[in-house]
């Protein structure tokens, strides 16, 4: 399954997609405090079309309050990223500004009705499935609106355009979904900073293009994730070094950013060197994990055909393995059987209990089974031939 987020990270650095999807470590966005603002904003108007599909249609002092107390709960659970410097206190004056001509724009909220809020859904593309989180969906007569809130500050042609495409591929989604409701779709991007909106009739001869492009973008990561298991190559997934690096949460990883000496000394170590080390750890680790699996896989097999085969052993070129079945046997209650031996005169207080001594009297039937636990165990032994 792939998210526009997902096809986003691989545009912006197959590095970044690597490290993110495909490692098995644990990492934290390095968050700034526009980005969370930015969600912060999000939930506010979530909440506030909630309330207004609820018939309770909220004051703008209680947006505000809402959004305020959300931030203050937020805000302290994150170390924030702020390349802008801008000042927690300044952002706090700049979201109130902003909820308040937003909710004066468009106050009573009547133009259309909201049918969903963060809706997730799914659409089949080729072989891959598709998800995408609309942040709103409303009707308005016979056509139904997609509404996507955007928080930049800046708008260049080529952030405007992947807009654009995000937009159209949602609207792909939608149509798939609730096709049979409605008769148009407008897609609605609303620039919430800039105070901006733009508008159009959702057309299949635009869709169809974006669904194409996303469609080889996911056959070609598809592609490379088969490869990147079988090889383990870093080549496969390359560093896009530029700009969005500075808040990227692998960037002390990235080989974009490390170099480490070819013959090393660890006295001679520096920070960027050890990152470039844990880089290389984590590709070892990632190997020998799928290594290990392989060579489970390929034992579970060999211990089978063995046993059916009422094999002992097998011989390859180099090497021979050998195979057994091994009783193994595990004392259930020691103070009981030392007690049982005593009165039968076979303990030896001087010596701990000897496993061949237990195996025999068990066998001899002088040990009863519920003292004893039997497990039998396979056993595939690899020696040089």
């Amino acid at each position: 399954m792939f998210s526009f987020s997902q096809i986003k990270s691989y545009l912006q650095c197959p590095k970044r997609y690597e490290f993110s999807y495909l490692g098995d470590f644990e990492f934290e966005e390095k968050n700034s405090l526009f980005l969370l603002q930015g969600n912060i904003l999000h939930e506010a108007l979530r909440r506030l079309y909630q309330r207004i599909s609820f018939f309770s249609l909220p004051s703008e002092t209680e947006l505000i309050k809402y959004a305020t107390e959300k931030r203050e709960e937020i805000l302290p659970q994150h170390d924030f990223f702020d390349p802008q410097a801008e000042t927690v206190q300044s952002t706090l004056a700049e979201m109130i500004h902003l909820l308040k001509s937003y909710y004066q724009q468009h106050h009573p909220f009547s133009a259309d009705s909201t049918i969903a809020l963060e809706q997730k859904l799914f659409s089949k593309l080729g072989t891959h499935t598709f998800s995408a989180t609309v942040d709103r969906i409303a009707k308005r007569g016979q056509t139904f609106i997609i509404y996507d809130y955007k928080t930049n500050k800046k708008l260049t042609p080529e952030i405007e355009a992947s807009h654009k495409e995000q937009a159209l591929l949602y609207a792909g989604i939608v149509l798939e979904n609730y096709q049979k409701y409605f008769q148009n779709l407008e897609i609605r991007i609303e620039y919430l900073y800039l105070q901006k909106t733009t508008s159009r009739i959702a057309d299949q001869a635009e869709i169809q293009p974006v669904q194409q492009h996303y469609l080889a973008l996911a056959d070609e990561i598809s592609s490379k994730k088969d490869a990147f298991k079988e090889l383990n190559d870093p080549a496969i997934f390359p560093t896009n070094k530029g700009e969005p690096c500075k808040r990227c949460p692998f960037m002390d990883l990235c080989p974009a950013f490390s170099s480490l000496p070819s013959e090393l000394e660890t006295s001679s170590l520096t920070a960027k060197s050890i990152q470039h080390l844990a880089q290389e750890y984590l590709a070892v680790h990632n190997s020998v994990k799928s290594l290990e699996q392989e060579k489970q896989t390929l034992k579970e097999q060999l211990e089978q055909y063995l046993q059916d085969s009422d094999y002992q052993r097998i011989f390859g070129n180099d090497y021979q393995i050998s195979f057994s079945l091994k009783d193994n046997r595990t004392i259930k209650d020691e103070a009981a059987l030392r007690q049982l031996l005593a009165e039968k005169g076979l303990l030896d207080e001087s010596k701990t209990l000897d496993k061949n001594k237990v195996k025999k009297l068990f066998e001899a039937g002088v040990i009863p089974s519920d003292l004893i636990e039997e497990k039998v165990v396979t056993s595939l032994l690899q020696k040089k031939g």
